[in-house]
């Protein structure tokens, strides 16, 4: 007799492996370079938590892969010192673009992923900051608190 638990039954996520797969499938489909920097406390985010902050991650290396010309991006995930906040940077080295002149919020032909990083984060307590300039590469820096009291400063 096997005794199920609930523990048993919750599907398995492990952000750190699939973020590995995508990232492999992902630099050999394009000619972008990745380095990526992860904390191995990443595996102990929650559920719930780690499948919208992989979706975060894809949408933004997704608008890199389409629209920034970019050769490298660089991936960090760390937890604060506290491990109360996750911080995911996404830096590009790709043609940039005018923020103010960027309808960030909008859809571009049925395209909502800038929309998505934000909506996503703000659903998690976090926030997105989208810093980008003409020909000097974007940067995506999200954070996210980890417990249920924590504010990311």
């Amino acid at each position: 007799i096997y005794t199920l638990s609930l523990h048993d039954a919750l599907p398995i996520f492990d952000l750190i492996d699939r973020l590995t797969n995508f990232i492999v499938e992902y630099t050999r489909d394009s000619d972008i370079n990745a380095n990526i920097k992860v904390a191995d406390l990443i595996r102990n985010v929650k559920l719930d938590k780690a499948k919208s902050i992989f979706y975060i991650i894809i949408e933004a290396l997704t608008n890199v892969k389409k629209h920034s010309q970019a050769k490298n991006i660089e991936l960090s995930l760390k937890i604060n010192s506290g491990n109360r906040c996750l911080m995911i940077d996404i830096r590009d080295d790709g043609k940039g673009f005018n923020i103010n002149e960027t309808e960030l919020f909008h859809s571009n032909r049925g395209k909502w992923c800038l929309l998505n990083m934000h909506q996503r984060s703000s659903s998690l307590g976090g926030t997105c900051t989208i810093e980008s300039r003409v020909q000097g590469g974007t940067r995506v820096f999200v954070k996210i608190p980890l417990g249920k009291t924590a504010v990311c400063a």
